[in-house]
């Protein structure tokens, strides 16, 4: 997802090939959240303006920050990471601001 490139803004010292390495890591973690965890596009982009309204929090948690491959990680309880943020997004935020309109 090209808004989770935008938004990121990774080191500027990697080299262009760290960076190209950066990208196709993401599409590939992108595409297991989309079509393996079958989470729906319009909520994956909401939780990205989540992650990053939150960037601070989340860099100084996950020191792969802002890879997101943090995504994918089991927590300590051994529930998935973006399973955690799923649902604390939705408790935080109204539904109006992650639900599509119809």
């Amino acid at each position: 997802m090209d808004q989770w490139f935008e938004l990121s803004r990774p080191d500027p010292s990697l080299s262009p090939s760290d960076y190209l390495n950066f990208v196709i890591e993401g599409v590939e973690i992108m595409r297991v959240i989309l079509n393996d965890l079958h989470i729906e596009f319009c909520i994956m982009e909401s939780l990205i303006d989540y992650i990053f309204e939150y960037q601070k929090k989340y860099k100084a948690r996950f020191t792969d920050f802002p890879s997101p491959a943090f995504l994918l990680r089991k927590s300590t309880d051994g529930t998935m990471v973006i399973f955690q943020l799923l649902d604390k997004m939705g408790r935080e935020w109204s539904r109006r601001r992650y639900v599509m309109p119809v």
